[in-house]
Parts: C-alpha cells; sequence; structure tokens
C-alpha cells in the first residue's frame, strides 16, 4: 500500500526523549507520496515519484480523507511512535501521540501521561509535546500529582549516578511546562517561585497502570 508523508505543525517532540519529529508517514491522502502539513490543505507534490506522477494541478486538488487516521514515524532517538489526527472537510487540524514504543501511556491528568518504552523506561509528556518543555524525560521512579502540578523523580542520566543523584522535575498544570533537573536541595525553593504546593504522596509509576 502507497502512502503519503505528513509534517506536523508546529513540529512534535518525542514524548520519551524529547527529540523531533521530522516527518510522519500514513494512508489518509492519494498513496502517492505527497506531503502533507497540518493546517494547509494542499499538498506539495516535489517528492511524488515518477511512476505516479499526474497534472500538477490535478496533485494540488486533491485532499485528505475526513476521518481520524494513524500516522507512524520514528523520532530522532530512534523511538516508534503512532500518532492519531483529525480532518474535516479535507484539512488536518489536530493531532495527538497515541502510542511511544507499543504503549498507550497512562493519563495522570490530561493531557499528561506516563509513557513506556520497550526497556521499561517511564517519561511524562502531554499528548501532544511541542518543545522540551512538555516532556520529563525517562527514566521516571517515582510520581505525584495534585491539582496544581505534577512532581516526578527521576534517576540522574549518569554512569555513576547513585539514588542520591536523583533528580526531581514539576510539571506546572497552569502554565503546562516541565521545570527541571532540580537538585533535592532546591525543590521546595522551586516549588515556592513556582507558587505550587507539593503533592502528598509520591506513587511508583508500576502502581499507575500499563496504557
Amino acid at each position: 500500500m502507497l502512502g503519503d508523508y505528513y509534517r506536523a505543525e508546529p513540529p512534535i517532540r518525542c514524548p520519551v526523549c524529547a527529540e523531533p519529529v521530522f516527518e510522519w508517514e500514513g494512508f489518509a491522502g492519494s498513496g502517492r507520496w505527497l506531503v502533507w502539513t497540518e493546517g494547509v490543505a494542499e499538498p506539495e507534490t516535489d517528492r511524488v515519484p515518477p511512476s505516479l506522477r499526474q497534472d500538477e494541478e490535478t496533485l494540488r486538488a486533491l485532499r485528505l480523507t475526513d476521518g481520524e487516521h494513524s500516522l507512524y514515524a520514528s523520532c530522532v532517538g530512534g523511538h516508534h511512535l503512532i500518532a492519531h489526527i483529525e480532518v474535516r472537510q479535507g484539512l488536518w487540524s489536530g493531532t495527538r501521540i497515541a502510542d511511544a514504543e507499543g504503549h498507550g501511556g497512562v493519563e495522570i491528568t490530561a493531557p499528561w501521561r506516563l509513557w513506556w518504552t520497550l526497556g521499561r523506561l517511564v517519561s511524562i509528556a502531554t499528548d501532544r509535546p511541542e518543545d522540551e518543555r512538555h516532556v520529563v524525560p525517562a527514566t521516571i521512579t517515582a510520581v505525584g500529582a495534585n491539582d496544581q502540578c505534577i512532581l516526578a523523580t527521576r534517576r540522574a542520566p549518569r554512569r555513576d549516578a547513585s539514588p542520591a543523584d536523583d533528580e526531581w522535575w514539576v510539571v506546572d498544570l497552569g502554565r503546562g511546562e516541565a521545570h527541571g533537573p532540580v537538585p533535592d536541595a532546591e525543590l521546595r525553593e522551586r516549588l515556592a517561585e513556582l507558587g505550587l504546593e507539593e503533592p502528598e504522596q509520591m506513587t511508583l509509576p508500576e502502581d499507575l497502570g500499563r496504557g
């Protein structure tokens, strides 16, 4: 089956590692390897192979099929992703990550979710992470939440790291941003700066279930 190329706008980052996803593939269009951009009705035709090329005006008049469709991609870090897009009246007008490395994620509080990798590492991200502020990279070892924030502790990404080197990340739900890494000694000061209260309880990610 032949597909097309898709570019989310603004671009989406991987919910596991925050690396960018430059291009997706899917089957909501013509199957001629046109390039579709989110929010733009008319496709680009420069990548259509000669065997599928027609009159330029005919190709540009093609539109995406209405409904929800799946797109497939790998980020720069090599994680395999599935996204769902919404098409209305031929216009791609919404995108959300549905699966990362074979798991759909578990909602903490919308739109923030826990995401598992095949290596059982855990991250936190929105279902449409657009920059580093929307991703807490793996590996999350504990998480807590209230109506103001999500608080996560993460193993420091160093070979010689010990539990004493664990980092904290704070997701400000009101601003929709993730802040970190924050050293343990500075956590309460950072929460105070952001005007946030610490969640009463921390939970192991596996206790929140799997997607």
